[in-house]
């Protein structure tokens, strides 16, 4: 009997050990198929081979096939076999300096993944490429993937599609047939939002919104350009849709134009005439914005009228600029977002002439205006394809109106915006708006790529949001040959700045929300 029970004992304690090992061998066997142990720290980090790549491949590995959506993607196999890709609709913003891989390591393999979806998940895409390398290594593939492209190109014509700026403004008035699901006065009063915002993203240099001779500046152009809009709704003879354009608005910025008593401003004694007539509220708006400028002493009015002709210099100097911005013919952004098929627009412009830059700006802003008149025609609100903005050297650009709003709202409208900088100070600049707008425009980026910076703050932003981690220390103490020791645990970052500045160049680091980098 006590034979049978010693017996028993040894079998189930070496069973028990046994089990001890085998579980132990298990976990091990477990962490090398899987990729790694288990972290606090990590979703998945190859190189310190912490997280897991199980949990990482569940979340984001994906082939192309009928089921794939478009979205960001973070990296592939070698042999494309499989994508990972988001799992969430967000904005991105893709961190690094001059030679850091922006644009072969984050914007060319997002365009492969998106060109190669099935047809019916093919995004539109909306790319800006100052050096033309985006269109030279994607262009064919786009295009062998049913892809329509438009190029855009202020650097050169002749190359170029034609695009008037305002020529979206007199289309949402005169084109009724582009618009049917909105009354006259919505189009008119869509119209003259197109018209501020055209205005309002000219490139008028660094002066702050308060500056006097800005601001009235601004009010001359809108009060013309408003003119020559509602002239045309009068009577298309009065003004043709190819002269309204700022080659026509700059002939009216002489100050013997905004004198009564001289005939040369016969447009006011008109707009007077129009406004009294029917009382119309247009006409009467505009009438009184005239009488208003062109009762300031002359002097002054002169200030203004020159701050504004200095602005609409670029128009005027510039024959290449001319070429491209006297007509649309070309380039219809009505017909454009409303062609189901997937399109791509490309917009090159001179990197090293920022004088032109703010019309990149400005045509973004008009493309994201064109897309949301779309997305409102649908009963969802939104638009039936994604649309995809990856605006390399968005850092570099002038302002984008109304930037920060754009990014909070895109997103239910099927929009996605990619935004390339060198650090987070190049978005500082839209702080001219309030404070704390450029803290916005980074937030409402869910997805950021992390490839270098040479920024501090930048550096320290990003190290923040990789949250803390717990560290273990031993002290050892020895007093009158006695010795001692005492356990401690503090906070530290994941990854500090130092970690940051000497992570591998080849190594790419993404956060998002909601996960573990």
């Amino acid at each position: 009997m006590f034979v049978y029970v010693g017996i028993t004992i040894v079998i189930l304690s070496f069973g028990f050990i046994f089990w001890r090992q085998f579980k132990s061998l298990g976990k091990k066997i477990s962490n090398y198929i899987f990729g790694g142990k288990s972290s606090q720290n990590w979703l998945w980090n190859y190189q310190l081979n912490e997280g897991s790549k199980a949990k990482y491949n569940k979340l984001f590995k994906k082939p192309i096939d009928e089921k794939t959506e478009a979205n960001w993607l973070f990296t592939f196999t070698k042999n494309q076999k499989y994508w990972y890709v988001n799992d969430k609709d967000d904005n991105a913003i893709v961190n690094g300096p001059p030679g850091s891989g922006k644009t072969h390591r984050v914007i060319l393999p997002n365009i492969e993944f998106m060109a190669q979806l099935n047809h019916d998940k093919k995004p539109h895409l909306i790319i800006s490429d100052p050096k033309k390398e985006i269109i030279k290594f994607t262009g064919k593939l786009l295009e062998e993937n049913d892809y329509k492209i438009y190029a855009i190109d202020f650097s050169n014509p002749k190359l170029s599609l034609k695009w008037n700026p305002l020529s979206y403004a007199w289309d949402l008035v005169k084109n009724e047939t582009k618009f049917p699901n909105l009354l006259v006065e919505e189009r008119i009063n869509k119209a003259l939002e197109v018209i501020n915002n055209v205005i309002e993203s000219l490139n008028w240099g660094k002066a702050i919104n308060g500056n006097m001779w800005i601001s009235q500046a601004k009010k001359a152009l809108i009060v013309i350009t408003n003119f020559l809009l509602f002239l045309g709704i009068d009577d298309e003879k009065l003004i043709h849709k190819n002269n309204f354009n700022f080659e026509t608005i700059a002939s009216m910025l002489n100050v013997s134009h905004w004198e009564n008593d001289k005939k040369t401003s016969s447009w006011i004694i008109y707009s007077k005439k129009r406004a009294l007539s029917d009382n119309n509220y247009y006409w009467k708006k505009i009438y009184n914005n005239i009488e208003d400028l062109s009762k300031t002493p002359k002097e002054t009015l002169g200030g203004i009228l020159a701050e504004a002709q200095s602005v609409l210099n670029v128009f005027n100097n510039d024959e290449n600029l001319k070429m491209i911005l006297r007509d649309t013919d070309s380039f219809d952004l009505v017909n454009i977002v409303s062609d189901n098929k997937p399109f791509a627009i490309f917009i090159h412009y001179p990197d090293h002439k920022p004088t032109a830059h703010f019309l990149v700006s400005m045509l973004i802003e008009q493309i994201y205006q064109a897309l949301i008149e779309e997305a409102n025609k649908k009963t969802n609100l939104k638009l039936d394809r994604k649309i995809f903005f990856l605006l390399d050297e968005f850092g570099n650009l002038p302002i984008v109106v109304n930037f920060d709003n754009k990014l909070t709202i895109c997103r239910s409208r099927n929009i996605f915006f990619m935004l390339v900088v060198q650090d987070y100070n190049q978005i500082k600049k839209y702080n001219i708006y309030g404070e704390g707008t450029a803290q916005v425009i980074k937030n409402s980026c869910q997805v950021v790529y992390f490839l270098a910076s040479n920024d501090e703050q930048t550096l320290n932003d990003i190290s923040k949001a990789f949250g803390t981690k717990e560290v273990k220390s031993k002290s050892y103490t020895l007093s009158n040959n006695n010795s001692s020791s005492t356990e401690s645990e503090k906070s530290k970052p994941v990854m500090e700045i130092a970690e940051l500045k000497a992570k591998k160049p080849e190594d790419l680091i993404i956060i998002k929300n909601g996960y573990k980098p």
